[in-house]
């Protein structure tokens, strides 16, 4: 028999859990109370490198740079999945909010 959807979202948040423990270096905790819109909580969290590879620079600007070696796939990768691991928390967040 399957699940219901009780047990269906505590398994989703479970593995949501699971994947924002693996981002690495470790988020900082998120601010104690988040804005209804939290597009700047990245800016707290985000090192200025972070910040200035998800930011300032357009898809083609970021393919000159990885060319250049300016940059490494790496670096972009995991700023990118850093800033994605914020998004879901604030996700997260907001979901507690009555």
């Amino acid at each position: 028999m399957g699940q219901n959807w009780e047990d269906k979202v505590a398994t989703v948040r479970r593995d949501r859990e699971a994947s924002l423990a693996k981002v690495q270096p470790q988020l900082g905790s998120l601010p104690k109370e988040l804005p209804l819109n939290s597009q700047n909580v990245p800016r707290e969290l985000l090192t200025p490198r972070e910040i200035e590879i998800t930011e300032r620079n357009t898809v083609k600007q970021l393919l000159a740079k990885l060319r250049s070696k300016q940059i490494s796939v790496e670096e972009v990768t995991r700023a990118f999945l850093r800033r994605a691991a914020i998004a879901q928390a604030c996700v997260r967040f907001h979901g507690r909010l009555p």
